[in-house]
């Protein structure tokens, strides 16, 4: 019976074929605004008594849908070979004539060689090199607009690089230049949004475990890591409510377990926590730098505010237009920033910046400028507030903005001006590149 009901199939699809030729519907090989759907056929023939072509077209579509089905398929093995699931071998190589090879313990966590993002005429990320070792907290900072999110999404595997490469544990992921890519599923990364993401008809249980169902973890395991990660973030008793009856902190613990459950090797954080009210989220941080402890994962942490990255951080990288202005520590971005930018975005004041002998620009703390009746310089007042036991006076003075940082809180306020002194050495100088001028 198989043999005749191919061939009466076939000779269905034939007559449907020619039928449509004849009547230049053509829904196969062409569609325009007044070609009627295959969908809108089938109807019109089952309606109309022709039962055999409505058939023959359904045994049509699924045919496609299938072959599409192993194309895709193929396809997604023949990209395979890129980084799969390819992993280094631990076993040094030991060569008599030389050191060791390194191995795994010593190859970067995240390995970027020349990444760069285009969106048409707009370059995001421009020829970005980083390596960043196993077990960091990196923050990816910078103003909006720096490419800093961008980057996040392709180390996920959100956004295809343009140029360059990304490696995770050395394992190439992406390669911008030939066009090859691994799913973001097969990364080993996992990705806390901004907005949460949580299914709102899932329960929360439900969607901690969501991840791991698709990744067909058995039950018993599926729900043994469900429940270890609620009991890590202090979630278990809301096992059983929805998204919308927990609060908007409840839920971003709920991401972060979701993002933890499948133990990825790399967490990477975009901007978690902008939604959150200033105490919950210095609660949050410090919830943050515990997981990252207890997991041993490496971080990617995106965000604006120079404050999460100088009290999360063990590596910053600060970007300006798509590119890393400065990459180390914290407290090196703040000691010794490699370039004006870098002076005037980080630290808490940031540094002052007055003009120099030939277009230079000196680089003053506000700590090393002081309120002077002698002073050269006049200061207009701004405002005054207390920080850390100290007074910070802002200002204008020669066209710019400066703060000064006093132990007294001085009688002047908004409006008044003031004399302010420099002292006879900057506390580093700026070339008209912007670049730090060695001293």
């Amino acid at each position: 019976m198989v043999p005749l009901a191919a061939r009466s199939l076939l000779a269905g699809a034939v007559l449907v074929f020619v039928k449509m030729v004849r009547d230049l519907s053509l829904v196969v090989l062409l569609v325009t605004p007044a070609t009627p759907l295959l969908s809108v056929v089938t109807y019109r023939y089952a309606t109309e008594g022709f039962a055999q072509f409505a058939n023959a077209i359904t045994v049509m579509i699924a045919a496609i849908s299938v072959a599409a089905t192993v194309l895709a398929r193929r396809l997604q093995g023949a990209a395979q070979p890129l980084g799969g699931e390819v992993t280094r071998t631990a076993e040094p190589i030991v060569r008599p004539d030389g050191p060791d090879e390194p191995t795994t313990s010593e190859v970067p966590a995240i390995r970027l060689r020349r990444l760069t993002r285009r969106f048409g005429s707009v370059t995001a990320v421009d020829a970005v090199d980083l390596e960043v070792p196993a077990g960091s907290f990196l923050v990816l900072l910078g103003p909006s607009g720096c490419g800093k999110t961008t980057t996040l999404r392709m180390l996920a595997g959100l956004e295809s690089p343009s140029g360059g490469s990304i490696e995770l544990a050395g394992r190439t992921v992406a390669d911008g230049d030939d066009g090859r890519t691994v799913a973001p599923a097969r990364r080993g990364a996992g990705l806390v949004f901004q907005s949460y993401a949580l299914w709102p008809h899932m329960t929360v249980h439900a969607n901690i475990a969501w991840p791991l169902k698709i990744a067909k973890w058995p039950k018993p395991q599926r729900q043994a890591r469900v429940q270890e990660v609620m009991q890590m973030l202090a979630i278990d008793e809301l096992a059983g409510r929805y998204p919308g009856e927990i609060s908007g902190g409840q839920q971003q613990r709920v991401a972060i377990a979701r993002t933890l459950a499948p133990q990825p090797g790399v967490l990477l954080f975009d901007e978690p926590l902008s939604n959150l009210d200033a105490k919950l989220r210095i609660e949050t941080r410090s919830e943050l730098l515990r997981i990252h402890r207890a997991t041993g994962a490496t971080s990617v942490y995106v965000t604006h505010d120079q404050v999460e990255a100088m009290t999360m951080a063990t590596h910053v990288a600060l970007m300006r237009d798509g590119r890393v202005e400065q990459f180390g520590p914290p407290h090196e971005l703040v000691s010794r920033p490699a370039s004006s930018f870098v002076a005037t975005f980080m630290g808490t004041p940031p540094a002052n910046l007055l003009p120099g002998p030939d277009g230079t620009e000196l680089m003053y703390r506000a700590e090393s400028l002081r309120l002077d009746p002698q002073g050269s310089l006049t200061l207009k007042v701004l405002e005054k507030s207390p920080m850390a036991g100290r007074w910070i006076l802002s200002g204008t003075t020669q066209g710019r903005r400066v703060s000064v940082a006093t132990a007294d809180e001085p009688r002047e306020g908004f409006g008044d001006v003031m004399r302010l002194a420099t002292p006879a050495t900057p506390d580093a100088i700026f070339g008209t590149d912007g670049q730090r001028v060695p001293t």
